[in-house]
């Protein structure tokens, strides 16, 4: 699915209109006319809001395949993990960065150690 279907099918599964949407989104009106039919992209900061409005994370919205990502994170075996992980979509965008952060440190830190193990 692309962007903009994936969009429109979210938007009227929450049963919104796009103005009602635009509303939330703290954009115009006719900018969700334009991310739904492919026109244009929206900006980050309006993709972070429009992410937590239609109950979904970036990620899903821009693969256009939410089975997608969850396959994805369905290889996580631990549930806590997989809840946390759930929650990210709630975070502004400073939070987000800081997380990105984080985990690329823990994950290079382990990487390295692996190197160095073998």
């Amino acid at each position: 699915m692309q962007f903009g279907k994936t969009v429109a099918h979210l938007r009227k599964q929450k049963g919104l209109t796009q103005v009602e949407l635009a509303e939330q989104v703290e954009v115009h009106p006719s900018l969700v006319t334009r991310w739904e039919r492919g026109l244009v992209q929206p900006r980050r900061k309006a993709l972070d809001r429009l992410a937590r409005v239609l109950d979904t994370t970036v990620q899903e919205l821009m693969s256009g395949d939410p089975d997608k990502l969850s396959a994805s994170l369905g290889s996580i075996d631990d549930p806590e993990l997989l809840a946390m992980f759930g929650q990210v979509h709630k975070l502004d965008e400073r939070e987000r960065d800081a997380l990105k952060v984080v985990i690329g440190a823990i994950l290079t830190r382990a990487q390295v150690a692996e190197v160095i193990h073998r």
